[in-house]
């Protein structure tokens, strides 16, 4: 039997605490034109500097994921490590970097992102699948099924979060447990690719006609 291989999540788009109310361009805009009156030391004005320090931080930060949503996942990186500089503790930085870390295969680079980033926000469905994909890309299938049993029980119907689960409890072998996973999958979301997986779960548990009925259906999707 083909061996699964685990999708990588494009989840950046999702990104906690991206606000509308500015672009990177406004913000680069208003730091440069604040920068000749925001020369006095943090001791003497600590609000407007750090004021400005959360601009900068902003930019880089809002750079990075308009690089990422382009899939120009090395420039995500620099700017999100940038924004990592000016402010450590910034959740979003580390989530988009993680996400390009896990696009461009550095999946253990991607992990300790992830770790910070639950860290950080310890209720990002996201974060946990993201890092599951990175798990298992690294081999640790255990683990991986851990962070998409926890991503599952923060947002049940995300689909991805099952489909994921399910490709790595194939490559395990647990194909009762894939078999439930690609059932929960088609049940929200029908895809070739779906009854294609689920069946060669129903191949692999010995069940053949069920197997052809469901490469039956995948055969429809592509007609």
């Amino acid at each position: 039997m083909k061996k699964f291989s685990v999708c990588v999540l494009t989840a950046c788009l999702l990104l906690t605490g991206c606000g509308d109310e500015e672009t990177p361009e406004e913000t680069s805009i208003q730091a440069e034109e604040n920068s000749s009156a925001e020369k006095t030391s943090t001791v003497e004005n600590p609000k407007r500097d750090k004021k400005k320090l959360d601009e900068q931080t902003k930019f880089y930060a809002d750079r990075a994921k308009d690089n990422y949503d382009k899939k120009n996942y090395r420039e995500a990186v620099n700017d999100a490590t940038e924004a990592i500089r000016l402010d450590p503790a910034n959740v979003n930085a580390y989530t988009c970097r993680g996400y390009a870390y896990s696009e461009l295969g550095n999946y253990r680079d991607a992990v300790a992102d992830l770790n910070k980033v639950i860290e950080l926000d310890p209720n990002n469905a996201k974060a946990y699948g993201v890092r599951g994909v990175a798990l298992a890309n690294t081999g640790d299938y255990n683990k991986a099924v851990e962070d998409f049993d926890k991503a599952i029980s923060l947002k049940p119907n995300d689909v991805a979060n099952y489909e994921n689960r399910g490709l790595v409890y194939g490559n395990m072998g647990d194909f009762k447990s894939a078999l439930a996973d690609f059932d929960k999958v088609i049940s929200l979301k029908p895809t070739a690719e779906a009854y294609q997986r689920r069946a060669q779960c129903y191949e692999a548990l010995g069940d053949n006609a069920k197997a052809q009925a469901d490469f039956d259906k995948a055969k429809k999707f592509n007609r």
